[in-house]
């Protein structure tokens, strides 16, 4: 084997990829965690653990926090990843779009926040409108046939990681800053989306590349429909946590859970050679969203408050 293939062959055990954005994000002063598992049925119904690549999180802020569950998937140069343009709500209700909290595009929708959503401006869109929005990507050869489906893949992984990790991770009552959860893909390979005014197959079928058909994306912000294997998994994880957290409750939880189990909505899907730009420019943009962060400060002295009377009670002797 020659120098040059054992590089390639190496790149595709996916661990160089994962290095590089690791070494990315902590550059830009993310802290991060390498790798998250959680639980779940695989494909022959049996439990079986699975694992997200990463875990990047923004330093303390009173601006808020922000953590992005990534997944890494490595290409080499022959093929590439490509999108369908998701441009109106039209677009979104063809692909059976849900979400407890009415605008899918709406901030809110785009973060995910525990354990309450602290944002004033409930309607804004300034995130969704950072890149361009698609939905049902596919893997393409140079030569224009399809591959396995690896964009779908790292989907589902993010997808189903997502309500484990959110319970996990950010219903911790005992923060005074709640805390968002963003999805991401990171990928080597090139990022395309059909153009909106390509109406017919001849165009299509005279394309010599994805260039003559569609645009070229450093990122893109990816719809992610779902479905109903997800919706119950996603189910069985709150009512576990529900079990587990009898004694929680506050204004706005039920909502709370109710987005969670109908998400996540939309995942970065970005280019590992634009990872810097795109995690700068949402990471920058969220700390900008005007919050409010008073509710979390109150729950977190009842909390305290709670836990301190627990502590105090005389205990009863037995036997």
């Amino acid at each position: 084997m020659s120098k040059k293939n054992w590089g390639e062959t190496f790149l595709k055990t996916g661990l160089p990829l994962e290095h590089l954005a690791l070494s990315t994000l902590v550059e830009a002063a993310w802290v991060c965690m390498p790798k998250y598992e959680y639980e779940r049925e695989n494909r022959e119904g049996k439990l079986a653990w699975f694992e997200v690549d990463l875990v990047a999180k923004t330093p303390d802020s009173s601006r808020g926090n922000l953590n992005l569950l990534i997944e890494c998937k490595y290409h080499d140069e022959q093929r590439f990843w490509f999108f369908l343009p998701c441009n109106t709500e039209d677009h979104l209700a063809q692909y059976n779009a849900l979400s407890a909290g009415g605008d899918l595009e709406a901030d809110p929708n785009v973060l995910h926040y525990a354990p309450y959503v602290p944002l004033q401006r409930m309607k804004g869109h300034s995130l969704i409108s950072l890149a361009p929005k698609s939905v049902w990507g596919v893997n393409v050869s140079r030569v224009g046939t399809r591959e396995e489906n690896s964009i779908q893949e790292a989907l589902d992984q993010l997808g189903f990681a997502f309500v484990p990790f959110c319970l996990e991770w950010l219903y911790s009552f005992c923060q005074y800053t709640p805390e968002a959860v963003v999805l991401a893909i990171v990928t080597t390979a090139k990022l395309f989306r059909l153009r909106s005014d390509i109406g017919t197959i001849a165009a299509i079928r005279n394309a010599s590349g994805p260039e003559d058909i569609a645009e070229q994306m450093p990122w893109t912000w990816c719809y992610y429909a779902p479905r109903e294997q997800l919706l119950r998994h996603n189910h069985d994880e709150i009512e576990i946590w529900r079990r587990r957290h009898t004694r929680v409750h506050f204004a706005g939880l039920e909502d709370q859970l109710a987005e969670l189990w109908s998400g996540p909505h939309w995942v970065m899907v970005v280019s590992i050679d634009h990872l810097r730009s795109a995690s700068d420019a949402v990471r920058n943009t969220f700390w900008h969203l005007p919050k409010d962060f008073g509710p979390n400060r109150r729950l977190k002295r009842a909390v305290e408050g709670f836990a301190s009377s627990r502590r105090a009670r005389p205990q009863t002797k037995t036997g």
